[in-house]
């Protein structure tokens, strides 16, 4: 598993986009299309206990790996979504301790990966005004 600048792994910056989407969808208009195709398609899921397929389900998954899906289910319920930048920050922080943590967790199942760990230790030494660039090459030195 990589960490990249972001300190998330690729799959988990796709899982970011993918959940802004929903986040979208969810403060679509009532009368758009969109919206209304995705209330359908959210009953169908609920309903439905075979076919589970399409965008919903990967939502779910999603939700369910960085622990949100308690959004969704108020969503469901009382149609209350947290705003879009409210919204991004609560993913990001999840996603955040969720890559974070499953990094540590790997890193103590490989000991050859323990010079890795000083890594984020590195990056937090930095005062908050330096850019990644400097940064990378304060670590390289």
């Amino acid at each position: 598993m990589v960490l990249g600048l972001a300190e998330m792994t690729i799959k988990a910056l796709i899982d970011l986009q993918k959940l802004a989407f929903l986040g979208s969808l969810c403060h679509a208009p009532t009368g758009e299309p969109c919206h209304t195709l995705f209330i359908l398609r959210l009953c169908q899921f609920d309903l439905c206990e075979n076919r589970k397929i399409g965008f919903i389900p990967d939502f779910v998954k999603i939700l369910q790996k960085y622990n949100l899906e308690d959004y969704l289910t108020t969503f469901k319920t009382n149609s209350l979504f947290p705003s879009k930048e409210k919204w991004k920050s609560v993913c990001k922080k999840a996603m955040r301790q969720h890559e974070t943590s499953h990094w540590r967790m790997r890193l103590e199942q490989h000991k050859d990966f323990s010079l890795f760990k000083e890594v984020p230790r590195a990056w937090n030494r930095l005062p908050h005004g330096e850019s990644r660039r400097s940064a990378q090459t304060a670590y390289r030195s």
